[in-house]
Formats: structure tokens, sequence, C-alpha cells
């Protein structure tokens, strides 16, 4: 056995093990290696997706690689002005330096896309700054696991992977 076949193999047990704990069936575990694999390209090689979902026996995953998760959830937020401007008051004007009170009169006055579309077009990258925090808080999970919050790991090929149930 050369050493991408051992290496193939480390990376098969460690998926195999992980699925287990987290009581994905034979099909599951199945339908999230297919589902992975986005292109095999002309010398063998396979690219993988960061971000994919899975509709299994249980209900519908999402699995987002963790190199790229901060990336996609600022994308997200960034892409959704009405919730971002529905953050707490007291958060939001942690994170962008605004008054509290200017924000929390904007809620009241349910100006939440407005707050939001601020965020957004405000040149300090405060979404940026918005997403981290709220990672640091609340984790991953509030935001990507809207069934049950929960933040589970998935090793795939070689790379942990986040997953997450949406239903």
């Amino acid at each position: 056995m050369n050493t991408v076949e051992k290496e193939n193999q480390t990376w098969l047990s460690l998926f195999v093990d992980s699925c287990k704990a987290l009581d994905f069936s034979r099909d599951d575990r199945r339908e999230i290696y297919n589902a992975s694999v986005m292109c095999a390209s002309s010398s063998g090689d396979r690219e993988y997706k960061k971000d994919f979902s899975v509709d299994l026996e249980e209900g519908e995953y999402r699995f987002i690689n963790i190199n790229a998760i901060d990336e996609i959830q600022c994308e997200e937020l960034a892409s959704d002005p009405y919730t971002l401007g529905c953050f707490n008051s007291n958060f939001l004007a942690s994170c962008t330096g605004w008054p509290e009170f200017l924000i929390a009169a904007a809620q009241e006055g349910e100006q939440f896309e407005a707050i939001g579309n601020s965020i957004i077009e405000d040149r300090r990258c405060l979404v940026v700054e918005i997403q981290d925090e709220y990672r640091r808080v609340d984790g991953y999970g509030h935001h990507f696991a809207h069934y049950d919050f929960e933040e589970l790991h998935l090793s795939l090929w070689g790379t942990m992977y986040y997953v997450f149930r949406t239903n």
C-alpha cells in the first residue's frame, strides 16, 4: 500500500468512526460521502465541497468545512439585513461603536432592515466584527442549526466539518 492509499484509508476510518459516533447509518454515510465530492480532476485528485446539505433518514443536515465556516456565516449575515438589525441593541452597540439608545430607538420603530443595511454599508467591516462576536458568544449552532442549535463535528477527507441539523 502506497502513502496515498494509507492516507485515504486513515481518512476513511476517521470518517466512519465519526459517523458512528453521530449515529449516522451506513446509508447515511454513503449519502454524506457522495455529496461531499465535488469533482474528480484528470489527475485523479478529488475536490471537496466546503458547504453541502444532505437529506438523511433523521432529517436534513448541513456540513460546513471548518476552514470556510466564518466566511460562509459572514456572507449569510451580510445578505440578510433584517436579521442583522434584529440583534440585541447592546450587542450591536458593542460591536459597532454606535450609541445603544439610537439602535434601540430604531428597533422600537421596527427599522431592523435599515439598521442591518447601515451595518453592511459601513466601511469598517462591521459584519465581520459582528460575526466574530456572535460566534464567540453563541457558537455556530445558533445560526446554522435551526432544528436544535447543536454544533457537531465530523472528520471528512482529513478535514473537520461542522455538522448541523436543519430540520
